[in-house]
């Protein structure tokens, strides 16, 4: 009768614990990625309801913008709220609305952007 090899039992038990890592690692990587985006979002104070926002009274101090958003220079839509800050179509860089920053109001959805956006960041109309 032939013994069982040790190192053979060592290397399946070294798999099973390499697989076991995997699993955990795709799981943290999950929720790093979600932390990111909650990230994001505090960083612009963004406003869970800011697809229900119409107008904001102080404009001034507060600026919601939405999650999924169009380019203001291109009108590409982006629905990765990871990325809300550089367009990978036309590679520009979404400005952020200041409190001196000149807006005007979109004619069809009644949201604000920056007066020097070619396209609604909210619905993608053209100005």
């Amino acid at each position: 009768m032939k013994e069982p090899d040790p190192f053979f039992e060592e290397k399946e038990e070294d798999e099973e614990q390499l697989r076991h890592y995997q699993d955990l690692s795709s799981a943290y990587k999950e929720q790093i990625m979600e932390l990111r985006k909650e990230v994001y979002r505090l960083r612009e104070g963004f406003s869970p309801f800011a697809n229900e926002t119409k107008k904001s009274e102080n404009l001034q101090i507060l600026h919601p913008r939405p999650c999924d958003w169009h380019c203001i220079y291109c009108g590409w839509y982006y629905t990765d709220s990871v990325n809300d800050y550089h367009c990978l179509h036309c590679d520009a860089i979404r400005p952020f609305v200041g409190g001196s920053a000149t807006i005007k109001e979109c004619s069809n959805c009644l949201q604000y952007n920056l007066a020097l956006a070619s396209y609604c960041e909210w619905c993608g109309s053209r100005y």
